[in-house]
């Protein structure tokens, strides 16, 4: 009878987990705290509390602020508590997924699956958590997609499988309108990151669902109690220990205390608003808008114990910047506890616009650990990927096959394996050794198999195809791969590939990318209607991209004043001059009308407030003290010969310094060939390259050469 009454209360308490509720969570949390303090040696009891802490830690999805020891120490001392009253006896099936729960959390995914495996799923809310849990630990969402009707738990796990393997992006949109408006799904959508659209969505959600969730997991917690308005005030309670004593002497047990949930919540409050920030600022291009943000955030938000991190993330000057690090040292140095491995490395790290500001003398978070990571678990494993206390160890190669066997679904390890054992440039078995696992439901495992036979082309088009199929901004990659074959014999073949992933893909920012490309082959073939289709729904997007797409339709189809008018909203809209200079300059050369000369030189003294200094190769001795570098490697670039890191100092003869120069400079002349100048480490080198458009499809940044 007592046997049967313990299984209905477990198959009780599984049923209201599974709600995936931060509400059901803490109820369920008051509970069992009670029961231990009336019952301590209950090793039932400490395996419900580690179910409950393992539910907690799985919720943390706080991007650069994330730090669960303080809670998985907790979720581990309980289990050792009741193996320990246990003796010789088996956990039952809460210390049995509370032990899976936390080797999730320490990425030990070979073992969680291994023990979910035995797990008998004879009942419902069982089965579905031991699903979810399997998706979480190899990322493989086919399992869950399949499925008619899945509980919240398995809502969530789906979600962040299908957001890790195939993006945000693709999941997002499959998501209801009440999950859009569920905190879970927008932090994990923060936390893997997203497109433009997907980001402005999260911006208008994110703090508002924090501060909700904050509010009531408040109140339950403290019944009778208002929440004060001092938001840093009701954030900054540490982590408390297992026994509470009131002023009364009245000793209580808390499995999960306000503190922890009050560090849970500030953790997800500062990576909300680091993100909206970097929407507005880097992905948006409204830097005005995102520096008022902060502002406004400073002023609600900068009390919080970790504020001074955001403060880094979203500082552009240097004051802000030496205080950000300052702030952030003194914490580092009073509380390391706290401060997540990502934050740390950050700090240690230069910013874009200041040389590098170290006030301490041993910063490195690097050189504070005996073991790294812990031995047996492949915890935190992406900030550790910085560390030379991992990467730079004689047996670095030997750690990396030790850290496979234990996460053989985390892509991290296969592909720091392919950069450095291999060099990039892995056999197909071997690739196929270190990916084979997920190669059937991830498009990153086919893309990096697939460049080890990038030189057999049906080989490499059959596994860029099935990655297509799961995502189709695959697509891209088939029609850049055409285009590195043979640009003129392929053309058709590439503008297929091009127009599939335009169409399919549901990033249409990014999809605006490659309209201008498709504008023009369309005009060409003398499909003007598909042209001014594509034109329009790209001027509609209104990127940067967009608007190029548009201005180019009515540029290429005779009508120069919807031209300018178009290469003007560019102008406007991103602060950014050049394309409509060299519309202007374009028309002249076309048409010998000098009708745009006057808002030319309006414009181009800004450019090159110097005017434009022709050069050679001749003229270049030393290595260049400015250019444009470029940031990624391509399959254009390396057709051209070039690849990441070599700086561009001239294009057509005209000397360049930093992007605003040489995006101006690449379209001084409408042939397909680029004329540059090039330092490539040891030499300068004239290349003459015929990228589509003149983009070799890779990011550039302005170069200054170090002065240390």
């Amino acid at each position: 009878m007592q046997a049967l009454r313990r299984k209905l209360m477990t198959r009780a308490c599984w049923a209201k987990l599974i709600d995936g509720s931060p509400e059901t969570l803490e109820q369920e949390n008051q509970e069992v705290s009670e029961a231990l303090q009336n019952d301590f040696t209950n090793p039932e009891l400490h395996e419900k509390a580690a179910l409950l802490l393992g539910m907690f830690v799985l919720r943390e999805h706080s991007g650069h602020f994330f730090e669960i020891r303080s809670p998985l120490s907790r979720l581990t001392a309980h289990l050792a508590m009741a193996q320990f009253l246990r003796e010789s006896d088996p956990f039952s099936v809460n210390g049995q997924m509370a032990n899976v729960m936390m080797l999730s959390a320490i990425n030990d995914e070979a073992a969680a699956l291994e023990q979910l495996r035995s797990m008998s799923t004879n009942e419902a809310p069982v089965a579905a958590m031991v699903r979810g849990l399997r998706a979480h630990n190899t990322l493989n969402y086919r399992e869950l997609a399949a499925m008619s009707e899945r509980s919240p738990f398995e809502n969530i796990q789906w979600f962040y499988a299908t957001s890790a393997s195939l993006g945000t992006t693709l999941a997002w949109p499959k998501l209801t309108d009440e999950q859009k408006q569920t905190v879970d799904f927008v932090r994990i959508a923060n936390d893997l990151g997203y497109s433009v659209e997907i980001g402005h969505q999260l911006l208008d959600v994110s703090g508002p669902l924090e501060m909700k969730e904050i509010k009531s997991i408040y109140q339950l917690s403290h019944p009778g109690q208002s929440m004060p308005s001092n938001i840093a005030k009701v954030l900054n309670e540490t982590p408390e220990h297992c026994f509470q004593t009131d002023s009364q002497g009245k000793i209580s047990v808390c499995v999960i205390g306000w503190g922890q949930w009050a560090m849970f919540f500030q953790r997800h409050l500062c990576h909300a608003v680091q993100q909206n920030y970097y929407l507005m600022k880097s992905m948006w291009g409204v830097p005005d808008e995102a520096k008022e943000f902060a502002a406004r955030c400073d002023q609600s938000f900068g009390g919080l114990m970790l504020y001074p991190f955001v403060r880094y993330f979203n500082c552009s000057d240097v004051d802000s910047y030496h205080k950000a690090v300052d702030d952030g040292f003194k914490l580092m140095v009073k509380t390391p506890q706290y401060v997540s491995s990502d934050c740390w490395n950050y700090m240690c790290w230069p910013v874009s616009f200041a040389p590098l500001y170290l006030p301490e003398a041993n910063p490195h978070l690097n050189e504070w650990h005996n073991h790294n990571p812990l031995p047996g678990t492949v915890y935190d494993f992406g900030p550790r990927l910085y560390h030379p206390s991992l990467t730079d160890r004689g047996d670095a190669m030997d750690k990396f096959a030790r850290l496979r066997e234990l996460a053989p679904y985390d892509y991290r390890i296969s592909g720091y394996i392919v950069k450095k054992k291999y060099q990039d440039k892995p056999m197909f078995d071997q690739a196929m050794a270190l990916y084979h696992e997920i190669l059937s439901y991830s498009p990153r495992a086919l893309r990096a198999v697939a460049r080890s036979v990038y030189s057999d082309s049906t080989k490499y088009v059959e596994l860029m195809t099935q990655a297509a199929e799961m995502d189709p901004r695959n697509y891209y990659d088939l029609a850049d791969y055409e285009w590195q074959l043979n640009s003129k014999l392929n053309e058709d073949k590439a503008a297929e590939y091009d127009q599939k992933a335009y169409d399919l893909d549901p990033d249409r920012v990014g999809a605006a990318h490659r309209a201008e490309w498709l504008v023009r082959y369309w005009l060409k073939h003398g499909q003007k209607a598909k042209a001014a289709s594509i034109a329009k729904e790209a001027g509609e997007v209104y990127s940067f991209d967009g608007l190029v797409a548009q201005a180019v339709f009515y540029e290429e189809t005779g009508n120069y004043n919807m031209a300018f008018e178009w290469f003007a909203k560019i102008e406007e809209r991103y602060e950014s001059s050049t394309p409509l200079l060299n519309f202007c300059l374009r028309y002249k050369a076309k048409t010998g009308d000098t009708r745009f000369e006057p808002e030319v030189k309006k414009r181009v003294n800004k450019i090159f407030p110097k005017g434009m200094e022709k050069v050679s190769i001749a003229d270049f001795k030393e290595p260049p003290t400015d250019g444009v570098v470029f940031q990624e490697n391509s399959a254009l670039l390396q057709s051209a010969g070039l690849k990441m890191g070599d700086v561009i100092v001239s294009v057509y003869g005209v000397r360049v310094h930093d992007t605003v120069q040489y995006t101006y400079a690449r379209d001084l002349k409408s042939t397909p060939e680029m004329e540059l100048i090039v330092w490539q480490g040891d030499a300068y080198r004239e290349i003459h390259a015929s990228p589509p458009n003149h983009l070799f499809g890779v990011g550039i940044g302005s170069y200054v050469k170090s002065t240390k």
